[in-house]
């Protein structure tokens, strides 16, 4: 069995979810279906010190 996993790295911006949602996406578009896709764990928030955004996210669950 193989296994193909793409470490992604990109700058992301500060605060900006969507913007980052998007070039995420972007960047997965050409990734075939099975294959292990790994981004850094500040890419969707851009390393903001600022996490309000949690609550937004928190609050459209509910």
């Amino acid at each position: 069995m193989k296994l193909a996993v793409n470490v992604v790295q990109f700058v992301s911006e500060d605060g900006r979810v969507k913007q980052n949602l998007e070039r995420i996406l972007d960047l997965t578009k050409n990734v075939e279906r099975g294959q292990v896709i790994v981004f850094p764990e500040g890419a969707l928030s851009g390393y903001s010190d600022d996490l309000d955004f949690l609550d937004k996210i928190n609050d459209r669950r509910a």
